[in-house]
């Protein structure tokens, strides 16, 4: 079991991971939490696999969000017309 000393260093062990530049931190943080919580005595597969799902835990939220925000406001998405884009609507009548 973690303390709580040694839960606040495995976050300050991916935070300053992060520093490494790449697109959504993906394997910088991955690194990180990994060393902090091998450091601590937990088995490598295990502290991989829970910095994994943290990682995705936390883009998940933003991603869909972000995505939502987006096609409320009539972008495009993946090169499709927003479903909420008046000027995508089909003519009514003949």
């Amino acid at each position: 079991d973690l303390t709580l000393a040694m839960a606040f260093s495995v976050l300050i062990g991916f935070n300053v991971a992060m520093v490494v530049p790449s697109p959504g931190s993906i394997g910088s943080i991955e690194t990180g939490g990994t060393a902090a919580l091998v450091y601590f005595g937990v088995d490598q597969s295990k502290a991989l696999g829970f910095m994994f799902v943290y990682h995705f835990s936390q883009l998940l939220p933003g991603i869909a969000l972000g995505a939502a925000i987006l096609v409320g406001q009539g972008e495009k998405l993946f090169g499709k017309q927003s479903a909420f884009d008046a000027e995508a609507a089909p003519p009514v009548g003949p």
